[in-house]
């Protein structure tokens, strides 16, 4: 779904960047930096509840609504891991037992998690940056 959603808004930007006669350059970079802000702020957001010990409002992967609420870069893993590896139901069953079992697999999570969330947010406010100061003809590699 995050995939599906991030998807869209570059869409949105590359198409409405692209209508006018002179497109423009400088939304048509930012597709990149919306990635990163998006899944910087899920990171983040997700690791923050998971730190607060709430409980999951919906389904998550196989997480069912009403358990502990799991860092993003767990539920990356899991569907990865389980569609794209062909690891299906019995990979991700391992993955939770792994997660709820081991407090350092726990924490190895929850704190690489911290770290994309955070790098994410810098490369996206770093090329944002870059964008907005420097010339037309550069701005587009550097998106």
């Amino acid at each position: 779904m995050n995939i599906a959603i991030v998807i869209f808004l570059v869409e949105v930007e590359l198409i409405i960047g692209t209508a006018p006669n002179n497109p423009i350059i400088r939304l048509c970079a930012m597709a990149s930096a919306t990635a990163s802000y998006y899944f910087g702020f899920l990171f983040l957001l997700s690791s923050a509840l998971t730190s607060m010990r709430r409980s999951l409002p919906f389904n998550m992967s196989s997480t069912p609504k009403g358990s502990p609420w799991r860092p993003a870069l767990y539920g990356i893993v899991e569907d990865f891991m389980a569609v794209e590896m062909n690891g299906q139901k019995a990979f991700r069953a391992q993955l939770s037992k792994r997660y709820e079992a081991s407090g350092m697999f726990r924490r190895m999570i929850q704190v690489l998690s911290w770290c994309w969330g955070v790098g994410l947010l810098v490369v996206a406010i770093a090329t944002t940056i870059l964008i907005t100061v420097l010339p037309d003809n550069a701005v587009f590699g550097v998106g």
